[in-house]
């Protein structure tokens, strides 16, 4: 029992029995964005990018208002990593469901360097999706769903249909259409169905299918 910003906070732990893997070999490849923090291979979308930018403008700017009180501005960093926190177990809650109601057994998330996204383009971006990724993890472990981390790396400007890897690919932050062969696609779902036949082809040349780690993320002290 902890008294934080004079609030008490009860801190629970429990050990939750081992759920046996999903015996689907099934796999949904997954791709972090920015309009949608969460696109699947199989074309779902889950939440909206554009709305948390926005809420975290409002935290900004009420501590720029607020620029002399350090107490507000500690209460108000302190609010917005809470909100942050519980908005990433609301996406990768979604996700999971999501994956158990298509019998997914095998998920295929984006590799982490350290605690941060092996993908550089994201690094800077607005949103922890380092911590997002590793409740995806853990999540979908306790449900019985393998985890698999793939390399990232052009699978945003290659086409998933022909393999063609061109900057050019890429006509705008939603639309992917291939130089070569032609195909279009939503240009997010294009990168999710890559990260998919990465996992597949790790899964056939018989790599261990293991979770991000983790390390260094605490419960409730989300990096933003």
């Amino acid at each position: 029992l902890v008294k934080q910003d004079g609030v008490w906070i009860l801190c629970l732990s429990c050990r939750m029995k081992p759920i046996p893997a999903i015996s689907s070999t099934k796999v949904l490849g997954v791709d972090i964005g920015k309009v949608h923090p969460i696109v699947c291979s199989d074309g779902k979308f889950i939440g909206n990018g554009r709305k948390n930018v926005h809420k975290k403008m409002e935290f900004a700017k009420y501590r720029k208002s607020h620029q002399k009180n350090n107490k507000l501005k500690k209460s108000s960093y302190d609010k917005q990593s809470r909100w942050t926190n519980n908005e990433n177990h609301l996406l990768s809650r979604e996700l999971v469901d999501h994956a158990i109601s298509q019998g997914v057994g095998v998920l295929s998330i984006e590799k982490l360097k350290g605690q941060e996204l092996a993908n550089k383009k994201y690094r800077g971006f607005v949103w922890a999706f380092c911590d997002l990724l590793t409740k995806i993890a853990y999540k979908a472990e306790l449900a019985g769903i393998q985890v698999i981390s793939v390399d990232p790396h052009f699978t945003s400007s290659t086409c998933r249909v022909c393999g063609n890897q061109e900057k050019s690919n890429r006509l705008s932050q939603g639309v992917f259409a291939c130089i070569k062969c032609g195909h279009t696609e939503n240009a997010d779902v294009n990168a999710a169905k890559n990260i998919l036949n990465k996992a597949i082809g790790h899964i056939g040349n018989g790599v261990n299918v293991n979770p991000p780690t983790g390390k260094g993320i605490k419960p409730g002290k989300t990096q933003l």
